[in-house]
């Protein structure tokens, strides 16, 4: 970036100069581990460094500084002690910082860390961990690596061994009461004594404080002899008196606060759980063995104790997911933190005032699915403030408040997340869209003459379509809306778009909670050779349809009418071209389903059976097709496909 180089040179002066007065202060701090003072006064520079440096494009020192600030932040909350390995990692840290700012100075333009300056600072908490933790010591990650061996093992038996499934249940209770402690530790934080704080302050002289605690009368406390002797005043005692309260207090707040967590690697929670995933196929596999051992002569015996085992198993299974699950999970207020920043900088570069209200922030959702909604999020936000807010003189004409106003809010409803961002601005201009879309191809005259409104509105979702007249900083690069629904297709998501011209625009993202697995209890049809699988949530009931029941609209549109109900009839077969025998409703079974207020009667074969599956994505090719979400392995061996009940009916 462009910069005054006299400004630059003395960024640099004054950074050199705060780095050299660290050391003394580590080896200060070492001495004296519980002095926050101390604390205090080496994490303000970190933390100016990391400011200053991403304003001047140094993003590696940024990045670095930043987590020295953390592990300085944790120190100074009583989060972790002092001890010698936390000021060897500090004191190298500020050698890595001098080395980076070296190279600066020494003209170089990389702006990169070197290898050995991303492994120390990539494994600053871990190395610090290891270090402290005593030896011998299982950990959660123990028992979770545990676990994935006894899975492996499983995999390769027919039925489970009962020494593997035992070994399971122990390694699955111990971890369990591992993630589930929440011991609260001694707070680092140390309530000081009354002579102390006069001496830290500079009030008193420590010895004539000693002196005074000597010669101190049994009845008396030390600041009454200090006053006596006139070492400090009154008003000094009293001063110290309150403070030592402030420090009781904030001991006690950390001790009902401050828990021990622990650190594990993303990837290896990634791969447990997809070794989850093989468990609850296993366990559906159990019971399909089960009900094969059933029909055996003179094994029922056998197959009671059987079903006894696998239904602990499949119990076992549930918990170990939902355990791990929720272990994933972190607060959407990670992600809705930087949105009030957000929207303050993208409306002071153009001029505008607006204000940002956030509610549902506490909710909890998987870390993964979070990233992965923070680009969306940013780029949806920017255009409210960009294209919705209209600018100040236009809303006072428009007799509106000249700031504007933008809503954010999450809310959970079963495994459903749902997130909304409505602005009070100039809402979609219908016409302005249909006309742009004509004069770039997407729509002819035909189709924008009956065009709806919620297809209007849409268009805004077309690849490089964009209403903006002038290229920003902000916006009118082509660069639209289309990459927001790209990415919430990524993970199972949808966006809604609801606006009334003059008043503004609501945007209601919906989608899965966890994208990491997802277990449906399904509902296996026949149709063919084919199984295909609904989830329980969206099926009604299901029945068989009669002669009297079925009926055509305008010689075209089948229907069926169940208790005065009419439902669109939608024949499976037919829509995924599927060979079968069955062709007449009343030789088959009808599924009656629902979604978001959309009902139909779905026509098959057969109902095979209710079970338990794991979602399996089947890649580029299947994400065209909207009836079918995924895939999953029945307990049988073969392969099911996961109807989506919403995209088929947007298909009807």
């Amino acid at each position: 970036m462009d910069m005054d180089p006299e400004v630059f040179k003395e960024y640099i002066a004054e950074v050199f100069e705060s780095l050299e007065g660290l050391d003394e202060k580590f080896v200060a701090l070492e001495s004296n581990p519980n002095d926050t003072k101390i604390i205090d006064s080496i994490f303000r520079p970190v933390h100016s460094i990391k400011g200053s440096s991403a304003f001047f494009g140094l993003e590696h020192v940024k990045n670095f500084s930043h987590k020295l600030e953390n592990l300085l932040d944790d120190l100074r909350k009583g989060k972790r002690s002092v001890n010698n390995i936390v000021i060897d990692n500090l004191l190298k840290g500020t050698d890595y910082l001098k080395e980076m700012f070296d190279r600066v100075v020494g003209g170089d333009t990389v702006n990169e860390m070197t290898g050995a300056e991303t492994e120390f600072i990539e494994n600053l908490e871990k190395r610090i961990d290891t270090a402290g933790k005593a030896k011998g010591e299982k950990d959660l990650e123990y028992y979770l690596s545990r676990m994935a061996t006894v899975v492996q093992k499983l995999q390769k038996t027919e039925l489970g061994e009962s020494e593997l499934l035992t070994e399971l249940l122990d390694n699955v209770r111990m971890s369990l009461v591992l993630a589930a402690r929440t011991e609260k530790p001694e707070a680092e934080i140390r309530v000081q004594k009354i002579g102390e704080i006069l001496v830290i302050g500079g009030k008193a002289d420590p010895v004539k404080v000693e002196e005074a605690a000597i010669a101190k009368k049994p009845e008396e406390k030390l600041g009454e002899t200090l006053v006596r002797q006139g070492v400090v005043s009154k008003e000094a005692v009293e001063e110290a008196v309150r403070t030592q309260k402030k420090q009781t207090e904030e001991v006690q707040k950390a001790r009902l606060t401050v828990q021990k967590t622990m650190r594990i690697d993303e990837e290896k929670v990634d791969e447990f759980m997809s070794q989850i995933g093989e468990l609850v196929i296993i366990s559906e596999v159990f019971n399909y063995l089960e009900k094969k051992i059933n029909a055996i002569p003179g094994a029922s015996a056998i197959s009671k104790e059987f079903k006894n085992a696998s239904l602990t198993f499949s119990e076992l299974t549930f918990r170990l997911q939902h355990g791990l699950s929720e272990v994933r999970k972190v607060q959407i207020k990670g992600l809705f933190q930087k949105i009030p920043r957000l929207v303050r900088d993208t409306a002071s570069l153009i001029g505008k005032s607006v204000d940002i209200e956030i509610t549902g922030d506490d909710l909890m959702l998987d870390k993964s699915l979070m990233e992965k909604l923070e680009s969306p999020m940013i780029h949806m936000v920017r255009n409210a403030v960009d294209h919705g807010i209209e600018m100040p003189d236009e809303r006072k004409s428009a007799g509106k408040p000249e700031k504007g106003s933008i809503r954010l809010s999450a809310e959970l409803k079963g495994e459903i997340l749902t997130i909304t961002l409505q602005d009070d601005g100039a809402g979609l201009n219908k016409n302005k869209l249909v006309k742009k879309a004509l004069s770039k191809g997407i729509l002819n005259a035909a189709e924008a003459e009956s065009i709806s409104d919620k297809d209007a509105f849409e268009l805004i979702l077309a690849p490089g379509f964009s209403t903006a007249e002038v290229i920003t900083d902000v916006s009118g690069r082509g660069v639209g809306m289309d990459v927001v629904r790209s990415a919430l297709e990524e993970v199972k998501g949808k966006l809604e778009i609801e606006s009334a011209f003059g008043k503004g625009s609501t945007f209601i993202i919906r989608l899965p909670v966890s994208t990491t697995l997802l277990t449906i209890n399904g509902l296996i049809v026949a149709v063919g050779d084919a199984k295909l699988i609904f989830p329980v949530e969206d099926v009604k009931e299901s029945i068989r349809p009669t002669k009297e029941e079925l009926f055509t609209v305008k010689e075209k549109e089948e229907m069926i009418n169940i208790r005065g109900n009419l439902y669109p009839l939608v024949r499976l077969h037919k829509n995924f071209h599927i060979q079968t025998s069955v062709t007449n409703p009343m030789d088959g079974v009808g599924i009656i389903v629902e979604k978001n207020g959309r009902t139909s009667c779905i026509m098959a074969d057969a109902i095979v059976e209710q079970q338990n599956v794991v979602l399996k994505d089947l890649g580029r090719v299947f994400r065209g097709v909207k009836g079918i979400k995924g895939g999953a392995i029945l307990g049988d061996g073969t392969i099911g496909l996961v109807i989506n009940v919403e995209g088929l009916l947007e298909e009807m």
